[in-house]
């Protein structure tokens, strides 16, 4: 029952907000070098239920000490990852922050497959685990950059299970969860000529693509983050 009554509580917070963003942003750099951050906004989300919760039902202050532990766990892991430097994060009002630098496409790849998105990465069990996308990979040559990411099973299905009570919950919370999304934003160090994903945009000046994806898609296995991105190399 505490199961259920947190995920309705949460149903209600994504009611009336986003809920939950993540925010993932790559700077590349000519070399196949560059930067690297992601940022899960779970503001507006724990805001609602701080409201909703009473005193002794209210875990906040425990939930975002555990998830500001898993990043600075996640951190110190990249931090012995050859090709990886300047790794910081960062916690504040329910936003978390990670990023670094990577000297080439090796480097965060590996560190891809250890960021704070990796199932149960943000050590919240039940509530995170696998309600991320998976882990990426991305490719790189001179004048091309791409994010490999197949499509997810349905991870409603999944949760629900035989629970016939968790199974009422998890269709009250697709019920309401379009809000929710994933962005990708990708700079470049010259002007992008073609995305291969139809959901991309390009920006004025044709070196920044940007693609936004309901959770709620990613979630359900009907959309994907992967994307191919041609440019010029200056």
């Amino acid at each position: 029952m505490k199961k259920l009554s947190f995920i309705l509580i949460l149903t209600l917070g994504i009611i009336t907000s986003s809920c939950l963003d993540l925010v993932e942003e790559i700077t590349l750099n000519r070399d196949g070098s560059g930067s690297y951050s992601m940022v899960i906004d779970m503001s507006e989300m724990m805001s609602m239920m701080e409201g909703l919760m009473s005193s002794e039902e209210n875990n906040s202050t425990d939930m975002v000490g555990t998830m500001d532990s898993s990043m600075l766990e996640v951190a110190e892991t990249l931090r012995g990852i050859n090709g990886i430097s300047n790794v910081a994060h960062k916690t504040e009002n329910y936003k978390f922050k990670i990023s670094y630098d990577f000297a080439n496409i090796d480097a965060l790849n590996e560190a891809s497959q250890n960021n704070a998105l990796s199932s149960g990465g943000m050590g919240q069990g039940e509530m995170m685990d696998g309600m991320m996308p998976t882990s990426p990979a991305y490719e790189w040559t001179a004048k091309t950059f791409e994010r490999i990411d197949a499509p997810m099973s349905d991870l409603f299905n999944q949760a629900s299970g035989d629970d016939e009570e968790m199974a009422q919950a998890m269709e009250m919370a697709k019920m309401f969860m379009g809000s929710a999304s994933f962005k990708s934003i990708y700079h470049f160090p010259g002007k992008v000529k073609k995305v291969e994903n139809d959901d991309a945009r390009i920006s004025a000046d044709k070196k920044t693509t940007t693609l936004e994806v309901k959770l709620l898609d990613i979630m359900e296995g009907n959309a994907s983050l992967g994307n191919k991105i041609y440019y010029k190399k200056k």
